[in-house]
């Protein structure tokens, strides 16, 4: 289980990495990320994300947002966030012998109901097997 310092550490020391980008960052393209917009995602994750969830890896994206994934169990998460604005696509992928699911959904940071939502959703991802 995560306690809170890590998730501070973890997710506030890689979104401090990403601020450091320049545009140009991926191979001459790639806009850079806009710091206070970083610290907005950061705040709202510190108040919002389950503290027992496991912590994502966060990665820029071209434009100059992030992304969030997970693996949990055979699900593959991700989360592209447009920063200025807290609007996140919410995608989970499960590909398995046989078996194909797909579940897109958008979401609002901005908006405690849509952390529940993202919340509820990682913890049942989690569970299955």
């Amino acid at each position: 289980m995560r306690n809170h310092e890590s998730l501070q550490s973890g997710i506030g020391d890689r979104l401090n990495q990403l601020a450091q980008l320049r545009d140009g960052w991926l191979d001459g393209d790639g806009k850079s990320p806009d710091p206070a917009n970083l610290m907005r995602l950061y705040q709202a994750f510190r108040e919002n994300f389950d503290k027992s969830l496991p912590i994502p890896s966060l990665y820029p994206t071209p434009t100059g947002g992030v992304q969030a994934e997970w693996s949990l169990n055979e699900w593959e998460v991700s989360l592209e966030i447009e920063i200025s604005s807290l609007r996140a696509e919410f995608e989970a992928l499960k590909v398995s012998p046989g078996i194909f699911q797909d579940s897109v959904n958008q979401l609002d940071l901005a908006n405690s109901s849509d952390w529940h939502f993202l919340n509820k959703m990682l913890k049942s991802l989690a569970a299955k097997q």
